[in-house]
């Protein structure tokens, strides 16, 4: 994610204006306080970390959807490395899930 498009997400309620992509070409034209380089940076970086996360869940979930059949009952029981595997995916998606909320 960039600075314009954290400042957009983050900020669309104030006033600024954005020359390129670096925070030296940002002019606040709000009377709110400007977020520093560091805080804006900061934010880009949760930002950008929570977007990972939400890709790996949807990954995670794929992989979940695509092996179901293993878990129904009257499937052949004998796939037990597959329903250990479908347990790591399941407690990794909680892991990031309790990271981005």
């Amino acid at each position: 994610m960039s600075i314009k498009l954290a400042l957009t997400e983050l900020y669309s309620d104030q006033q600024w204006i954005l020359s390129g992509e670096a925070y030296s070409g940002l002019n606040w034209l709000d009377d709110s306080p400007k977020p520093t380089e560091a805080e804006l940076l900061a934010q880009v970086e949760t930002a950008q970390a929570k977007q990972t996360a939400q890709e790996e869940i949807n990954e995670l979930k794929g992989k979940l959807q695509a092996t179901d059949y293993v878990a129904l009952d009257d499937y052949d029981q004998d796939k037990t490395d597959v329903k250990a595997q479908r347990q790591v995916w399941r407690d990794r998606i909680r892991e990031l899930e309790g990271q981005i909320s």
